[in-house]
């Protein structure tokens, strides 16, 4: 996964930003609110979470979401919706840092 600009969040539970009914699901209410008001002015390109023991990797907008599924077990589907792909597994994240010269001004 290679993302040349832009910034990336990493969360325990995921944020669904398709439908803001559903979101109540994975980052709550009022929180996921401040969270998208917080991240309004942000060049956002990446959010990545787990929690929900599913593996799912769609793009929003400009925003991929990568949910990494459980490393432990799965969760039947009577017991939890399937909305992603149900598997035990892990996703490795390389990152390269780009450090800009910053400055505190007084």
């Amino acid at each position: 996964m290679c993302l040349e600009r832009g910034s990336t969040i990493f969360l325990n539970s995921p944020d669904a930003p398709e439908l803001e009914s559903s979101a109540i699901r994975y980052v709550p209410m009022p929180a996921r609110r401040r969270l998208v008001e917080t991240l309004r002015d942000v060049d956002l390109r990446l959010v990545a979470s787990g929690h929900e023991h599913q593996r799912r990797d769609f793009t929003f907008g400009r925003t991929r979401h990568v949910w990494s599924p459980s490393t432990g077990f799965i969760i039947s589907d009577a017991k939890q919706e399937r909305i992603g792909l149900k598997e035990v597994g892990l996703v490795e994240y390389r990152v390269r840092l780009i450090l800009s010269d910053y400055r505190r001004e007084g």
